[in-house]
């Protein structure tokens, strides 16, 4: 499968720019750091001195979008996609990236291999049943088109501006004082009383703008009312999906599939181990080390258990309170002497001494999990979903270039495209800007059918890649330029414009006077019950309460505080139109809990690590600030 999509690569220019678009997403896990050299003369910048390259950017623009893809629910608005936010984004991303590594380097910050070993060795993303997996650990670096080698690499360069960072967020403090004042603010309960002056309630009194109003209002302002621009398009789709559901897999070729994977089609032996360690200290008294590693092993020949001279003499404080246990363990996990130790052991044996960089050793393996054969029968369903997904991957392809090189080689012409790769062509209605739904669902339909290759020049527009194995090309077919709607087309919207203006004129006027009441004396209620609203009673509430509309709280603590027991009014506007108008009658901080002091110790350092990080941040702020930075505008402007 690997070498059919390599020797595609090598026809298809466009293909394997899609591919690696496709693989790149998931690089946002591990940095880009490995990118950043030159590639050629193609740089968007240059920091201190150093390029940042075409790729790089390529890159880290398409992990920015994917990440406000997902925080849009995996469908980013057209007006987004033609800001250029996410481009700025990946650019200065990138930047900022650079001037940390310079600085870095200046300042001496480095890694060593036995650091970049342990983070990885420690790394979640890498473990299975608890415990490095090396082959887990090779085969997320393969999918994603990296390799152990790059990623090393990448951490070289990353973990020295992660040292650098920590170092200045690590030094921030925060007093006692402090923390007792801003723990108060943070604490601090506020009594909420409030009442809604709707709208509902309000706007059968609102009256209706006349004709003369309306002609008035849309002379001032008719420029704002305008039919925007439409396009109608014609398309090719192409899904991974559709070509799946006509795939056919004999009994035959699973099991000759079967056989060709067969040796990929088992478990890996792994071993559960423990150990007891003995560290050899910064004075270097290996031989003590040695001599007492020895006597324990004295004791465990004389019978002595293995799990009680863990808990008491092994200096690996994780394990040792388990007796020893590491867990299961696969090859690769351990360094290479743990490893062939205690891969030489039969089943509940004890190794002789086994030193390491970190000191000597004593190995137990207390069970085999031996390697086991997976039958035809146990894979057969896997193996015909594995070798269909084959099929339709290589038919897509297949027909993902033939549509890339028919649409660019029939660039104003749709149908003999559609003919050659065997696609129904579609057409659509009216569209904007603004459409969602349909094909226009996708925001790089409606960015490429409003560019100005495709818009003015009617070509078709490039393979668009609209989700995974789903690609789109279209052409327009029609234009609507934007033109302004005339008095009668834009009356209606008018009509509510005003009535909503005039709405919320009367809605503030209303709850002005009856805060002004309030403040005179009259009771909270009566004047509830002049709005036909209901007096709501909260009691004390608390910055985080989750029960109270999270504008009216935030009104809540901006408010003046009570004095001399009387209460302060406010009102304020809402989302919805309506007003709230708010009593504030007393405010508190509840007295602290026999964990006081604990909490106080954590309070202080949450708010030392705030504290750093605005260090952080300020500190970085003047250090670009002082960097030389150019930014390429021809090469961002053509990509």
């Amino acid at each position: 499968m690997l070498l059919s999509i390599r020797d595609r690569f090598k026809k298809s220019k466009w293909l394997g720019y899609t591919v690696v678009v496709i693989i790149s997403i998931p690089f946002v896990l591990f940095g880009i750091g490995s990118y950043l050299s030159s590639d050629g003369n193609q740089h968007v910048a240059v920091v201190n001195g150093n390029e940042v390259s075409l790729a790089a950017y390529e890159q880290s623009y398409a992990q920015q979008r994917f990440r406000m893809t997902q925080a849009f629910g995996g469908k980013l608005p057209a007006t987004l996609l033609n800001s250029g936010l996410i481009q700025q984004q990946a650019l200065e991303a990138l930047i900022d990236q650079e001037v940390l590594r310079g600085e870095a380097k200046e300042a001496g910050y480095a890694v060593t291999d036995k650091l970049v070993r342990d983070y990885i060795l420690k790394s979640r993303a890498f473990h299975n049943e608890g415990a490095f997996d090396k082959a887990l650990y090779q085969q997320q670096l393969y999918s994603i088109g990296s390799s152990p080698a790059a990623y090393e690499q990448t951490l070289r360069q990353s973990l020295p501006t992660e040292q650098m960072q920590a170092g200045i967020v690590d030094s921030a403090f925060f007093t006692q004082q402090e923390a007792k004042l801003i723990s108060a603010l943070q604490q601090q309960q506020r009594s909420l009383t409030y009442f809604i002056v709707s709208s509902k309630a309000t706007e059968k009194q609102i009256t209706e703008p006349s004709g003369v109003e309306l002609k008035a209002y849309f002379d001032a302002n008719g420029s704002a009312y305008i039919h925007p621009e439409q396009v109608q398009l014609e398309y090719l789709e192409l899904n991974i999906d559709a070509i799946s559901s006509d795939i056919f897999v004999s009994d035959e070729e699973v099991r000759a599939f079967y056989e060709e994977q067969k040796s990929t089609l088992k478990t890996e032996e792994k071993r559960r181990a423990a150990h007891i360690l003995i560290t050899i200290d910064e004075a270097g008294s290996e031989q003590a080390a040695l001599q007492k590693i020895t006597e324990i092993k004295e004791k465990l020949v004389a019978g002595a258990d293995f799990g009680e001279l863990a808990r008491e003499h092994s200096q690996d404080s994780g394990s040792a309170l388990q007796a020893g246990d590491l867990g299961i363990v696969a090859r690769g996990a351990m360094v290479a002497p743990f490893e062939e130790a205690l891969f030489s052991l039969s089943e509940n044996g004890i190794s002789e001494p086994v030193k390491t960089e970190f000191g000597y050793h004593l190995i137990k393996l207390n069970q085999i999990y031996p390697a086991t054969q997976k039958v035809y029968e146990e894979v057969k369903n896997e193996l015909i979903n594995q070798l269909k997904v084959n099929k339709a991957e290589t038919a897509f392809f297949d027909k993902a270039e033939l549509l890339a090189n028919e649409s660019f080689e029939n660039t104003d012409n749709l149908d003999i495209v559609a003919e050659a790769v065997d696609l129904t062509k579609q057409l659509t209605g009216w569209l904007t800007r603004a459409d969602q739904s349909g094909v226009a669902q996708y925001p790089e339909v409606i960015e490429a059918a409003f560019s100005e290759d495709v818009l003015k020049e009617r070509h078709n527009s490039q393979v668009l890649e609209v989700g995974q194995n789903h690609l789109i090309v279209l052409r327009v077919t029609d234009y609507k330029p934007e033109t302004p709607k005339t008095f009668d087309e834009a009356k209606s919207d008018i009509r509510a414009s005003l009535k909503s203006e005039r709405l919320r004129q009367v809605l503030k006027q209303q709850a002005e006077k009856a805060v002004a009441s309030l403040i005179s004396g009259q009771p909270h209620q009566a004047i509830a019950d002049e709005y036909d609203a209901e007096l709501i009673g909260k009691g004390f509430v608390s910055r985080q309460d989750e029960e109270v509309n999270p504008q009216i709280l935030s009104a809540l603590f901006k408010m003046p505080k009570p004095n001399n027991g009387q209460a302060t009014y406010q009102s304020i506007s809402l989302n919805n139109g309506d007003q709230a108008v708010l009593i504030l009658s007393d405010v508190r901080v509840p007295e602290s809990s026999d964990e006081g002091q604990g909490q106080d110790t954590r309070f202080r350092a949450q708010m030392a690590q705030q504290s750093g990080n605005v260090d952080f941040s300020v500190w970085f702020d003047y250090l670009k600030s002082q960097a030389s930075i150019s930014r390429n505008q021809s090469v961002l402007s053509a990509n």
